[in-house]
Order: C-alpha cells, then sequence, then structure tokens
C-alpha cells in the first residue's frame, strides 16, 4: 500500500537538495548507492540511514462498516483465506454487481471510467518534484532566457513588469538513474519506493494523469497568472486576473463553456491545484474544486514531454510549495474470461474489488486466484490512522527503534 502505507523500508536523505524518502527494505538497504527521486544526485548513504525501520502499524474502526457499506476509493482492513489472524488492508475500487475492468492504468466500472473527486485524488497521489527541493538541478525552468523569474530563498518569484508577454516556467521532467538524469524525459508509473527491486522498462507506463499545486505567498500589481497542463492532446489554459477576482479555463484555445467565475477571495496564502487525473481536467483554489472537464476522445493521449507550465503577465508574484504529482497506474488484470464467457471482473452481491495503492507489486483482486473478491463478511473495519511509524536513535552506538511522531497520520 505504499505510499499511503509502509512495509519495512529504509530511509534517506539526500545530501544535495536535503528531500527525504523512502524505500522498500527489499534491495535498498544493500545498494552501495542511492539516487535522490527529486534532484537525481547519486550518493551513499551514511551507514545508519541504511538500517530497516519497521512497518507502519494502524488503528482501525471496527465500527465503520456496522453502519454503512464499503465507498469506492475507500481503505478497508479485511480477512483472506489464508491471511490467519493478519488482516489484509487494501483499498475499495469495485463495487457490489459491478463489472470491473483496467484499460489504460485506469478503472472502469461498467464500462464507465471512475473519477477522483480532488479529495479523493489527494490520498491517492504519488509525488513526483518537490521545488522546495530543487537542489542544484531545478526541473521547473524558465522558457526564456533573460525572463524575470528568478529563485529567492526557497521560493520561485516573478518580479513585475508591465510589458504584455507572458513569462512562462516549465517542468521538465527527468527519470533518476536513468542514462540522461538531466534530459528531457516523461512522467511515468516507476515507483522508486520499489528501486531495489528489478522493475523492466516493458513494465514502467508513461503517464498522463498528472497534476500540480502551488501556493501563492505574495502577489502584487496588475495582470494575469496562467496555469497550463496538457496530455499531449487537449490542452487547457486557466487564466487567473487577481484584480478583477476572476477565472477563466480554456481548452483549446477555445474558452470552455461554465468554466469561469468569480474569485472567493484574495490568491494571497492559497494552494491552487491543476490536475489530469482520469481522463478529467480539475481546477481547485483553496480546496474548492472550480471547474472539472471530461475528456471522452477515445484511445490513450498522445503524451506531452512538457505536461505543466505557468505563466505570469505584469504581475510580481512569490510562490511557494510547487509540486507535481501523478496518479497511481492500475496494470491490466492477467486474467482472461472465465469459462462460461464471463468476465472475471464481475462482481457478485456482496462482493467488492480491492486494488493496493503500489500497484506494480500489489498483490490485489487483479492477482489473487482463489478469492479474488472480497465479501462483506470478510471486511474488519477501516483503518483510519497511522500510529506506530517509527524511527530510530542512537544510544552508545546501539540502535533503538522509536515511534516518530512527526509521521502520525490520518489515512485518506
Amino acid at each position: 500500500m505504499a505510499t499511503t502505507l509502509l512495509g519495512g523500508h529504509v530511509d534517506s536523505t539526500c545530501p544535495n537538495c536535503k528531500f527525504a524518502f523512502s524505500c522498500e527494505a527489499q534491495g535498498c538497504g544493500e545498494a552501495t548507492q542511492t539516487v535522490c527521486p527529486n534532484c537525481e544526485v547519486k550518493f551513499t548513504p551514511p551507514s545508519n540511514l541504511g538500517r530497516v525501520l519497521a512497518g507502519d502499524r494502524v488503528l482501525i474502526d471496527r465500527t465503520a462498516f456496522q453502519v454503512r457499506r464499503p465507498v469506492r476509493w475507500e481503505v478497508v482492513a479485511f480477512h483472506r483465506w489464508r491471511s490467519g489472524q493478519d488482516l489484509v488492508v487494501k483499498r475499495v475500487v469495485g463495487l457490489p454487481d459491478e463489472k470491473i475492468e483496467i484499460i489504460d492504468g485506469d478503472v472502469y466500472a461498467d464500462g464507465r471510467i471512475q473519477r477522483k473527486t480532488l479529495r479523493q485524488q489527494r490520498a491517492l497521489r504519488i509525488l513526483v518534484h518537490d521545488d522546495d527541493y530543487a537542489g542544484t538541478t531545478p526541473r521547473w525552468r524558465p522558457q526564456d532566457v533573460g525572463s524575470n523569474w528568478s529563485r529567492q530563498q526557497g521560493c520561485l518569484v516573478h518580479a513585475e513588469n508591465r510589458g504584455d508577454d507572458i513569462g512562462w516556467i516549465v517542468y521538465n521532467h527527468s527519470n533518476p538513474g536513468g542514462d540522461n538524469p538531466h534530459g528531457p524525459a516523461r512522467i511515468t508509473d516507476y515507483g522508486f519506493y520499489n528501486h531495489g527491486r528489478l522493475q523492466r522498462n516493458e513494465a514502467i507506463h508513461p503517464m498522463a494523469d498528472v497534476a500540480m499545486s502551488l501556493r501563492i505567498e505574495s502577489i502584487r500589481g496588475r495582470g494575469l497568472l496562467w496555469l497550463q497542463a496538457t496530455d499531449g492532446r487537449d490542452e487547457f489554459m486557466v487564466q487567473i486576473d487577481p484584480g478583477e477576482g476572476k477565472y477563466t479555463v480554456v481548452k483549446n484555445r477555445r474558452t470552455l463553456a461554465g468554466a469561469s467565475g468569480d474569485l472567493s477571495g484574495s490568491l494571497r496564502g492559497q494552494t491552487i491545484e491543476v490536475s489530469l487525473f482520469d481522463r478529467q481536467f480539475l481546477l481547485s483554489i483553496a480546496g474548492r474544486t472550480l471547474v472539472t472537464s471530461n475528456l471522452d476522445t477515445p484511445g490513450p493521449p498522445p503524451l506531452a514531454d512538457q505536461p505543466l507550465a505557468i505563466g505570469v503577465q505584469g504581475l510580481g508574484i512569490v510562490m511557494d510549495r510547487l509540486r507535481v504529482y501523478r496518479d497511481v497506474y492500475y496494470a491490466e488484470s492477467p486474467f482472461a474470461a472465465s469459462p462460461d464467457g464471463e468476465s472475471s471482473g464481475v462482481l457478485g452481491a456482496e462482493e467488492y474489488f480491492v486494488l493496493g495503492d503500489n500497484s506494480p507489486i500489489s498483490e490485489d483482486s487483479r492477482t489473487w486466484t482463489k478469492d479474488r473478491f472480497v465479501n462483506f463478511k470478510s471486511f474488519v473495519g477501516k483503518p483510519f490512522v497511522v500510529i506506530y511509524p517509527s524511527c530510530e536513535i542512537f544510544l552508545g552506538g546501539n540502535s533503538i527503534p522509536v515511534p516518530d511522531l512527526t509521521r502520525i497520520r490520518y489515512i485518506r
């Protein structure tokens, strides 16, 4: 279920950008070198950081499903036929009587793609890059030489000007540990948490399901803020006018019907989120979803080398917490149709289809050969808080595992 829940793992902190990350214990602790997933710098972890830490422990609300049924995208705990007293934790994606299919990494129920709300996207999204830890090789780069963009005290700053030109800063992805780590690359479902395992190139999928989030620390002047997101086929441009307190969304150079309105207040201190998850465009400001637009063109999109960009026209702006995410990419089920002609994804009246968040290595309803679907009677409850993530302290040369209070968290 990583990165929602961690099993035995190894923690590291990049000496270049100071980004802290975890990876699965298998193979990771034995590596002499590791690669920072945020800035691509290779380094040898100190010996005291190569130790395996215990997995998360959770509290479970055993009354949750006594008064209601599980809902899609919810984390659940249940017993399986061979788990004994141990509980299995997965996420519900298919509900009773539905036909579940996995196509191009997305979940379909009865032929319809299942799209996530903003809250559900936040629960499942996987961090790709955090610009607060850009290091010496930032992935967000000005499009033009001599632009008004700069970096000051960990923030991205655009100096106020009076011209009509839009100053663009563009996200350029790179693949940590690749042959050309600083060259152009596409965002994929490569699971850095699993980097101690062999991941074949043919099992790594380029992704259009990307998102960005940023916080406006300060803003001044009169002008426009632009946010761009594209999957290589459809391009969305968000135009925000802070002075007039208005926003508009343009799709493929045409104003999107019903996608404009008034801002609820100042942008100062607010978080703006844009995503292309589940073949849907979503815009949110201050946690409120303002626009959604479905992408219904058949077939996978061609993808884009630079899927995300931010433009500023006239404004002086300071932003931080600029992060890029991707969605979970679910590999297709290896099961073919059953002998009676029915799809193996057709659920019974009391059955649920469950998947793990760490899809490349998860054993779940895609791969189980017995009791592939979970009966409602097997549910034990809803895990809702991680209470015992561990860290280590060293006394007299001895390692002692203790609770890490900074990582106690609610499960989404």
